[in-house]
């Protein structure tokens, strides 16, 4: 490679580097301990964590601030549909996410259970209209439905 191509290569390097968001100089909690780095977001993705050279549409200087990884909670037990009284899929997704909470999988512990296609569906419809956050449903397994779960799977 000549320092011709190289030189035409850089640009297109550079376009590859290129984010919405870009946070710089954050205190960022990784598995292994506490980094000073940049973050760099497209849409609603992290794609990149202390890697350099990345510019951003829209950046944040972080300096002095601690980004914390989202939360997954896998076990959750909303209420909706049947028993809203007791709390609502829009409430917990709410206040999962002012916990830090970015995704929650939610056990069937409503009436109606959720045992078929249908009921999958219905909370599905709702989670889509009224959460917070990114959210799944489990399926309850029953003597009633055992013929359903290969195909709910």
């Amino acid at each position: 490679m000549n320092s011709e191509d190289h030189a035409l290569d850089a640009p297109c390097k550079k376009a590859l580097k290129y984010a919405d968001l870009l946070i710089k100089n954050a205190q960022v909690i990784l598995p292994w301990g506490l980094a000073q780095c940049d973050v760099a977001c497209i849409g609603r993705c992290i794609v990149a964590i202390g890697e350099t050279g990345w510019q951003g549409r829209d950046t944040i200087d972080a300096a002095g601030l601690h980004l914390l990884p989202g939360i997954i909670d896998s076990q959750v037990h909303f209420r909706q549909p049947g028993l809203e009284r007791k709390e609502t899929i829009e409430a917990g997704t709410r206040g999962a996410v002012l916990g830090g909470v970015t995704s929650v999988c939610e056990m069937p512990n409503t009436n109606p259970l959720t045992l078929t296609q249908g009921d999958l569906e219905r909370k599905l419809a709702i989670a889509e209209k009224d959460a917070w956050c990114h959210y799944a449903f489990y399926v309850g397994g029953s003597p009633k439905n055992v013929h359903l779960l290969e195909s709910l799977e």
